[in-house]
Parts: C-alpha cells; sequence; structure tokens
C-alpha cells in the first residue's frame, strides 16, 4: 500500500507541475483562470498509476517515458471488448541520438500501449536546449489558452499540442528507412498517362503522425493531397505533428467510403496506411470489390500504393491483399521497407511503360530502388465483399 500511495502522490507531483509550469510562462488573467479552474479535474484524473503499464509496454521499444511525456490523450471510452476504440496518446521523450521526438500511442482498454508512428522535433537540431520533456515553452498566450481550456474538455483528456512546438524533422525521415520512404519511392510508377502538367491529386486513407503526407508536400510541392482518417481522435492528434500548417485537406471518415464517393478517374495515386485494431489492414479494403473500385477512380496511368504486414511477427496481409490486387488490376508488384518487416503493394492502372516517369527522379527513385519491387506469382481467388459490413453506396 505504502508503494501504492508512493506512486500516486508521484503521479499527482507531475500534473500539477505541469500545470504550474502553463501558469507560470503566461502572465494572461484568462489563462490563469482556465488552468486554475481545470486544475481539480485535472488532479483528479489518477492516469499516473493506470498508465505504468502502458509505459512498460512502450519501454519495450525503445520508450522512456512516464506521466509527464503524455502531451496529448484522448478521452477514455466508456465500451470495451474486442471492438472497444482505444485511447490516443501522443507522447515525447529523448531518443538515443539525444533528439526529441513524438509519438502516436494507442491504449487498448485493458491498458496495453502500442507505438503507431512518430517523428523527432527539428527543435533539438537546431541548436535549442533540451527541456525535460514537455517540448518548447516559447508559445503564446492564445496557445496556452486552448490548451487550459482543452485540458478541460473531459475528466481525463489532455491536449498541449499547441502550446509546446515540435516542428517535424523531415530532413532526418529523408536520411532514414522504411515503409514510408517505399511508399512515396512508389509515386514513381505513376506514367506519364496519368501525371498532368498542374501538380498530381493524392488520396492518403490513413493519417497517423502524419509522416507520409508532410513528407510528400515537402518532395513533390506540386502535389493536391486529402487525407482521411477514421478516428477522430488521431485527426485532433495530429496538430502535435504539425499537419495543420501543411496546406493538405484531412477528413475525417471511413477511408472506403469516401473513396467509394470521390469522382470516376480522378486520383493519380492512392497511398493506404490503414490498420484496424488486431494491426491487419482493414477487411473492407483487402477484397476484389474494393479493388476493382479503387482502379476506378485512379487515372490512366495512376497507382495504388498500400502498406502491410508481411506475417513476420503480425498478421500476412499479403496473402488478402495479392489475390484481390491481380483479380482488378493489370500489374501488381510487391516491395521491401528496408530496416522493417513491413511489404509495399504497388498496383498500377497501366502495363509497364517505356517512358520515364516523371516523378522518378531525386530521393523518389533512390527509394525505388532500394524498395526492390518485384512482381509475385499468381495467387487465388479474391476475397469479396460478402458477409462484411462496407457500408457502399454503389460499389
Amino acid at each position: 500500500e505504502s508503494s501504492y500511495f508512493a506512486a500516486s502522490c508521484c503521479g499527482l507531483a507531475m500534473k500539477v507541475s505541469l500545470l504550474c509550469l502553463l501558469a507560470g510562462i503566461s502572465s494572461r488573467p484568462t489563462t490563469a483562470l482556465l488552468l486554475h479552474d481545470n486544475l481539480s479535474r485535472v488532479v483528479a484524473r489518477g492516469n499516473g498509476w493506470d498508465d505504468m503499464a502502458c509505459f512498460m509496454d512502450l519501454s519495450k521499444y525503445g520508450f522512456a517515458v512516464n506521466e509527464s511525456s503524455v502531451i496529448f490523450r484522448s478521452q477514455t471510452r466508456q465500451t470495451t471488448g474486442e471492438l472497444a476504440e482505444p485511447q490516443v496518446l501522443v507522447v515525447q521523450d529523448v531518443d538515443q541520438a539525444g533528439q526529441q521526438r513524438r509519438t502516436l500511442v494507442f491504449k487498448s482498454s485493458q491498458g496495453k500501449c502500442n507505438p503507431q508512428a512518430g517523428t523527432g522535433c527539428a527543435l533539438a537540431k537546431m541548436g535549442q536546449p533540451p527541456d525535460t520533456g514537455f517540448g518548447s515553452t516559447s508559445s503564446t498566450g492564445s496557445d496556452l489558452e486552448k490548451d487550459a481550456a482543452d485540458l478541460g474538455a473531459s475528466s481525463d483528456s489532455v491536449d498541449q499540442c499547441d502550446s509546446m512546438s515540435c516542428p517535424p524533422d523531415l530532413e532526418q525521415v529523408k536520411k532514414g528507412q522504411g515503409y514510408v520512404q517505399s511508399m512515396l519511392g512508389a509515386l514513381s510508377f505513376i506514367t506519364p498517362a496519368g501525371s498532368s502538367s498542374t501538380g498530381y491529386d493524392i488520396l492518403s486513407i490513413g493519417l497517423g503522425a502524419a509522416t507520409l503526407p508532410l513528407l510528400l508536400h515537402d518532395l513533390v510541392p506540386q502535389s493536391r493531397q486529402t487525407v482521411v482518417e477514421l478516428s477522430g481522435d488521431v485527426v485532433q492528434a495530429s496538430r502535435c505533428f504539425g499537419a495543420e500548417t501543411a496546406g493538405f485537406d484531412v477528413q475525417e471518415a471511413e477511408g472506403r467510403q469516401f473513396l467509394d464517393a470521390a469522382q470516376d478517374g480522378y486520383f493519380d495515386a492512392i497511398l493506404v496506411d490503414a490498420f484496424d485494431g488486431d494491426d491487419k489492414v482493414p477487411s473492407c479494403l483487402t477484397t476484389g470489390n474494393f479493388f476493382h473500385m479503387a482502379r476506378s477512380k485512379l487515372k490512366g496511368g495512376g497507382v495504388l500504393v498500400m502498406n502491410a504486414h508481411s506475417g513476420v511477427t503480425l498478421h500476412n496481409d499479403l496473402q488478402d491483399l495479392i489475390p484481390s490486387a491481380q483479380h482488378s488490376f493489370p500489374r501488381v508488384l510487391v516491395g521491401e521497407a528496408p530496416t522493417l518487416a513491413n511489404k509495399i503493394l504497388v498496383a498500377t492502372n497501366s502495363g509497364a511503360s517505356q517512358d520515364k516517369p516523371p516523378l522518378a527522379t531525386g530521393m523518389l527513385a533512390e527509394w525505388l530502388e532500394a524498395a526492390k519491387f518485384y512482381q509475385p506469382p499468381a495467387a487465388g481467388e479474391p476475397r469479396t465483399d460478402d458477409g462484411l459490413d462496407c457500408h457502399l453506396a454503389h460499389s
């Protein structure tokens, strides 16, 4: 009992310290009043002890976090069981190289935590001294007022994204290797028939930490991006990663339903980076019906690119995706995600082109080569929508 009491007091002290820090860096009476009004709610949350299992899970992945590291926490959902929606957290810590980073985390109703995606903070690269995990405090009064109001939105939510600056370190991402780089490299398969002198129309299904659309915006500024995300909590948390300043359109919607309602022949590329609560590609995104519909939404030389698990440690999504893709597209390829067990599936709306693809230059060409795309052998019959609740209007 004494150890439990000590842990609870420690968590309480962290919450009080955080609010005192916010209050100390702002002289605005409105902000101070908001913080004071919400102090009792924040102190009463008691998440420190509840998060212990979560922090232990994250430590297995190399994260060193505690309650003060949580800069965003969605409101706890009261649902339980397999269909329970996970709580969304954003944590900030320092990696082994001494750079601050932010990570999107899903916390299950059983308290288990799984890191989803993240990025480093460019502040540390700019020579600014690291702090104790609270991020930069060079914030405006309006940012603090907004965060103070968000802190009181519910009895257990936290939102400090606006008051704690962390510009994403895209230069560091460019130096890395993984599924994001391979997915963007796959855009090199867009043929001239699918490109336009006025830019590229690209749909991303799945937002995560917004690393992929942010990097795409940086490398292909002429792209017009729409990002669709099912979870409103993930959309809200994306502000922690700079998504609101990038100029692309973020829509809270179910990805397949959004695509189904889109104009035929509109997109140069459709990027799918989405997994369900079991870390599988959602069933409605694996069927022949989905791939047939997706092809109809692409321009003549457009591409569909999907992030998938290979079965090494998680479900083998490829066994679901390849038959369905081959049933609908004339050309299907599979590539590597260097340093990861992920695989990248590419389905092109046309066969191999003799013309040089317009985006096969620079970093995209390098990432394309590193992914080592190959044509898989013919697979079996595609999955169908039968028995699935995909809620489609006409596909």
